[in-house]
């Protein structure tokens, strides 16, 4: 009898353990000022951000979903592409729709820092095919993105025109 009490109080204690929250979901985006352009003649947007989402399940513990969206450097388009993300060695490296390239995740004390190892691209919202599609080399300029974590609703809302 004494057994299944010590069981039944050790449900009971593990019932009231809160859980840690996932440390890669969440809203991360930079926006850029006119100075931080001027430094980078060659960036592509404006505004960047990532949307890691909750997985879709269990069965994966090491892949994410995630949105990745931009303003351009100029002018009124915004980009987006969904991706799937995988984490290896503590970093997310994420895939873009439709052979899109690649991003590498890391966490940072703000928020994370997205390594663009080669090339992405992204999709012009409210096209289709690849003639809306913005490729973003690796270069100087767009190598290196740091990303502060934002307020969750921040990713859902409309992108800075």
């Amino acid at each position: 009898m004494q057994r299944i009490v010590v069981l039944a109080g050790s449900l009971v204690a593990l019932a009231g353990v809160a859980f840690a929250a996932d440390p890669w979901t969440g809203c991360y985006q930079h926006a850029y000022d006119a100075t931080a352009l001027k430094n980078a003649p060659r960036a592509a947007f404006r505004f960047f951000s990532v949307q890691v989402l909750v997985k879709d399940s269990d069965v994966s513990l090491t892949t994410y979903p995630a949105i990745v969206k931009a303003v351009a450097r100029t002018g009124p388009k915004t980009y987006s592409s969904n991706a799937v993300c995988i984490l290896a060695e503590g970093k997310l490296d994420c895939q873009m729709d439709e052979d899109g390239g690649h991003l590498v995740l890391s966490k940072t004390a703000d928020g994370l820092k997205a390594d663009n190892p080669d090339n992405f691209y992204l999709r012009e919202v409210g096209t289709t095919g690849a003639d809306g599609d913005m490729e973003i080399k690796g270069d100087r300029d767009n190598r290196t993105f740091s990303l502060q974590t934002a307020k969750p609703g921040s990713c859902s809302a409309p992108l800075p025109r």
